[in-house]
């Protein structure tokens, strides 16, 4: 066979190769402008019930925010409160602001918010989500922890009563931190996204 006969054979089986690897590729963030490493959709569905702000993602929907928590300061229609935060975090999440979620003192109340650092300074991203319902002696990250069902190491020895917590997303929705209530340090079984 000579070569003239081998290069539309040879032409196809490029075409098919360069077809297949570029299927393969997974897609990419940068349209949404998004850094983090997990692929999530935020929506206002339901968990058990109750209104909940939830998170679609390869691990599949894991409910974030419950919204009949006694800590969560009630805007009077509860639907769409979780539809607004739901919208917001997707907002957030597109263009590349969240990456955790912390707590700070704004018009004298304690609000939840994203952040893109995890450090003091940080400033929230955006409007806050909802505003904490927490007597003023209480710890703003305990209130968190709780609203995400989640428990988090302290930082240190001394922890500091009033210091800020920063939830990372990522961490969030692969289920790397332990569930409230869990007697173990590792991470909460894939299986059960609650």
């Amino acid at each position: 066979m000579n070569n003239a006969a081998l290069l539309p054979q040879l032409c196809s089986a490029l075409a098919i190769a360069f077809l297949s690897a570029s299927t393969l590729t997974p897609p990419s963030r940068a349209e949404g402008g998004s850094t983090n490493t997990t692929n999530a959709t935020f929506f206002c569905g339901t968990s058990n019930g109750v209104p909940a702000t939830m998170a679609r993602t390869p691990r599949g929907e894991i409910p974030m925010i419950l919204w009949n928590s006694p800590t969560i300061v009630q805007s009077g229609d509860t639907q769409k409160q979780c539809e607004d935060v739901s919208n917001r975090l997707q907002s957030y999440y597109n263009n590349g602001t969240f990456k955790y979620i912390t707590t700070r003192r704004m018009n004298g109340q304690t609000v939840a918010c994203v952040a893109q650092q995890n450090n003091d300074e940080a400033t929230c991203s955006g409007d806050p989500l909802f505003a904490l319902n927490i007597p003023p002696q209480s710890k703003p990250a305990d209130a968190l922890q709780g609203i995400f069902r989640i428990r988090m190491a302290s930082a240190g020895v001394i922890n500091e009563t009033f210091a800020p917590v920063y939830i990372s997303l990522d961490k969030l929705l692969q289920g790397e931190y332990p569930p409230t209530g869990s007697n173990t340090r590792r991470s909460p079984s894939r299986n059960n996204p609650q």
